[in-house]
C-alpha cells in the first residue's frame, strides 16, 4: 500500500502488458457509491494526456471470489499512471 483516503486505498502494482509501475486505487462501493466513482472516472477520462495530471490506464469493478454473482461488485480498482512524489496533502504542507 502506498497511500490511503477517505474511500480506499493507492496500492503499487505492475501492468502485465507493458511491465510499467502503476497505482491502484481500490474504492469500496460501500462508502462511496458506484455512481460517484464513474463521476470521478468520467472526469478522469475527459482530461486525457496532460502532463499535470495523472492518465486513468484503466477501470475494473471488483468481486471477491466466493460472492453471489447477482451481487454486484463490491470495489472499483481505478488503473493510474504512477506519479513519484508522494500525495498532494504532504506536498502543500511542505510547500
Amino acid at each position: 500500500r502506498i497511500g490511503q483516503g477517505g474511500f480506499g486505498d493507492v496500492w503499487l502494482a505492475r501492468d502485465a502488458k507493458s511491465g510499467r509501475q502503476v497505482a491502484v486505487k481500490l474504492i469500496s462501493l460501500e462508502k462511496l457509491p458506484r455512481a460517484m466513482v464513474e463521476v470521478e472516472v468520467e472526469a478522469m477520462r475527459r482530461c486525457g494526456s496532460h502532463p499535470y495530471i495523472i492518465e486513468l490506464l484503466g477501470v475494473y469493478w471488483v468481486r471477491p471470489e466466493g460472492r453471489a454473482a447477482d451481487s454486484g461488485p463490491v470495489e472499483a480498482a481505478i488503473v493510474m499512471e504512477l506519479a513519484g512524489g508522494g500525495g498532494l496533502f504532504e506536498r502543500l504542507v511542505a510547500e
